[in-house]
C-alpha cells in the first residue's frame, strides 16, 4: 500500500469521514462555551446555512486524512476479513503514515496547532492592540448609542481592551440595563448593557475581530 492508496477515496472512508465531521459540526453547535450558538443567533436564515455549510465541507476535508488513517490502523489491529478489502500486510511505511493521520490530524491536535499558530502571530509577531466593529446585531445597544461600523474599541469602564477576553471580562460582572462607557479610538459612548437569551452573557450586540499593530 502507497500514501496515495491509503488516501484513495473509498465508500468505507467516505462514509466514516461524513460521520466524523457530522459528529464534529452537532457539538461544536451544541456547546454553549464555544460560542457558536451566540454567533449563528447574530445571523439570518441564509447566512447560518450558508455557515454551517461551509464549515462541514471544511471539516471533511480537514479530517479526511485522519479517517484513512483509523481505518488503516483498524484493519492492521483487527487482522480479519471485512466487507470491503482483505487486511492489508503490515508496511512500517505505511503504518507510520497512518499513524501521523491519526496523532497529527485529529480535532485536539488541530485546535493546539491553531491556538499557537494565533498566539504567535498576534502575540509575538503583531499585538492586538483593540476590537474592531464588523457590524451589529439586531436592536444593537451600541449601535443605538451612535457607535459606527469600523472603530475600535479600546476602552471600557476605564479597562484597556486589547482582546476579545478583555472585553468579556469587562463587561461580564456589570448588571444587564446598566450604562457603561465605551470608548473608542473616535470618542466615548454610554452605552446601555443587554444580555444574550441564549448564553445569558452581557453583550453591547456588536460583532468584533481583533486589531493588530
Amino acid at each position: 500500500m502507497s500514501f496515495k492508496s491509503i488516501l484513495k477515496p473509498t465508500k468505507e472512508k467516505i462514509i466514516l469521514d461524513l460521520l466524523i465531521s457530522m459528529i464534529l459540526i452537532a457539538l461544536s453547535i451544541s456547546l454553549p462555551q464555544l460560542g457558536i450558538q451566540h454567533l449563528l443567533s447574530q445571523m439570518g436564515l441564509l447566512e447560518k446555512i450558508f455557515n454551517t455549510l461551509m464549515s462541514f465541507i471544511i471539516t471533511l476535508i480537514i479530517y479526511y486524512p485522519l479517517t484513512t488513517g483509523l481505518l488503516y490502523l483498524y484493519k492492521i489491529i483487527t487482522k480479519e476479513r471485512h466487507p470491503y478489502k482483505k487486511p492489508e500486510k503490515l508496511n512500517k511505511k505505511d503504518l507510520a503514515i497512518a499513524l501521523f493521520f491519526i496523532l497529527i490530524l485529529n480535532p485536539v491536535s488541530i485546535s493546539l496547532i491553531y491556538s499557537a499558530a494565533v498566539y504567535l502571530n498576534n502575540d509575538i509577531i503583531h499585538k492586538p492592540c483593540g476590537l474592531e466593529i464588523i457590524r451589529f446585531t439586531d436592536d444593537s445597544p451600541a449601535q443605538s448609542a451612535g457607535i459606527r461600523p469600523g472603530e475600535v474599541i479600546i476602552d471600557i469602564n476605564n479597562n484597556p481592551i486589547k482582546t476579545k477576553e478583555d472585553f468579556l471580562s469587562a463587561i461580564k460582572n456589570e448588571l444587564p440595563g446598566k450604562y457603561i462607557v465605551v470608548k473608542t479610538a473616535a470618542e466615548d459612548y454610554r452605552v446601555k448593557l443587554a444580555q444574550d437569551p441564549i448564553t445569558k452573557k452581557n453583550i453591547i450586540g456588536i460583532v468584533v475581530k481583533e486589531k493588530v499593530c
